[in-house]
């Protein structure tokens, strides 16, 4: 008997509140010759929701609230294919590695439910998610419960949101939102102690939190000088020290960048965050910093990865700093063919090194 196959990659998503609905549109093929298979039957398994391919194989279906993300297709002459729609949550912050999470987890088949919680969010992802929301991270429980109503077993978190945002002027925080602000209180502030409280409210509701490097270890170079210019002997000795010292202020949860001059430490990261910090410690080195990003020794790989991309290289360019290390195998390198090109015409150096070789 043939079989059908079902196009995962060309799954699009709609979102309608009112009635709590997911619409799923797909294309079915025969897998004998990818010709797309006319008037076939497409149901959500256990639930009062159907129809049928068009004339060039596609479909759209509407997933009842709470019911399978199971879809049954079948056509006479065919083998039934049930395909489960597993669902994967992104909890989204500002800059691109939402956006090359999104297609990396979509590549794979998955759908993808995207929460911005902060303004500034990728434009790209309204389009790029299966469904899309846009809701403050201090109505926390319209967040979880949002997930919840998608199916979401599993979420990551993922792209900047950082602490200077958070004492900003914001909405006012839901009932759920204000219990975890007074616990914190109880404690401290610091990047882990927030994240790992949102961690614990997530799994009050059975959603785990994923490792963020699980659908992008591409992004996560080894050691190797990737740009033309070389480091010179004096700026390794810099990056050695700098490296010290992001492992330093990793260690107290402060932040994961410092700049160095001369073995010299002109800035490390805090509240305001890896640019901010770049362009303060550039701008007191007066040229040729050396920036170093490195993970924390006791890293949770489910949030807060060490990452750079052009936004980096441009707060770089901004404060005339000239090398950027990065910790191999353990730092997200986002845009990389863009970040490579542009430092190789403005002479920058980046690279990526290990902390017991250096």
């Amino acid at each position: 008997m043939r079989k059908l196959t079902l196009l995962l990659c060309a799954l699009l998503a709609g979102i309608s509140l009112a009635v709590a609905q997911t619409s799923i549109s797909g294309t079915v093929l025969s897998a004998e010759n990818d010709e797309p298979v006319i008037g076939a039957s497409i149901l959500v398994k256990g639930a009062n929701a159907s129809t049928i391919t068009d004339t060039d194989g596609k479909f759209t279906i509407k997933i009842p609230a709470g019911a399978s993300r199971t879809l049954v297709i079948s056509y006479i002459g065919m083998e039934k294919q049930e395909v489960f729609m597993e669902t994967i949550g992104l909890l989204a912050g500002i800059g691109t590695l939402p956006v090359e999470f999104t297609e990396a987890v979509k590549s794979q088949g998955y759908r993808v439910v995207c929460i911005a919680v902060i303004p500034g969010i990728d434009p790209r992802l309204k389009d790029l998610a299966d469904a899309y929301y846009e809701i403050s991270a201090f109505k926390l429980n319209k967040v979880i419960k949002t997930l919840v109503n998608e199916g979401v077993k599993e979420v990551t978190m993922i792209g900047k949101v950082t602490k200077e945002w958070l004492f900003k002027n914001h909405p006012f925080p839901d009932l759920r939102a204000i219990k975890v602000l007074n616990r914190l209180r109880k404690m401290n502030f610091k990047d882990d102690t927030v994240t790992l409280a949102i961690v614990e409210e997530l799994a009050k509701d059975g959603i785990s939190v994923l490792d963020q490097t699980k659908y992008l270890k591409p992004l996560m170079p080894g050691p190797q000088v990737f740009t033309k210019k070389k480091p010179t002997e004096a700026q390794m000795a810099d990056v050695a020290f700098g490296f010290k010292a992001a492992k330093a202020i990793g260690a107290m949860d402060l932040g994961q960048t410092v700049v160095v001059k001369n073995q010299a430490v002109m800035a490390v990261e805090a509240i305001e965050g890896t640019d901010a910090c770049i362009r303060r410690g550039g701008s007191l080195a007066r040229g040729g910093a050396v920036v170093v990003k490195t993970a924390k020794p006791s890293q949770d790989t489910r949030f807060d990865m060490p990452a750079v991309g052009l936004t980096t290289l441009h707060s770089m360019e901004e404060s005339d700093c000239a090398v950027l290390a990065i910790e191999a195998w353990h730092t997200l390198f986002a845009e990389k063919e863009a970040v490579l090109a542009e430092a190789d015409r403005k002479g920058i150096v980046i690279l990526a090194v290990e902390q017991d070789k250096i």
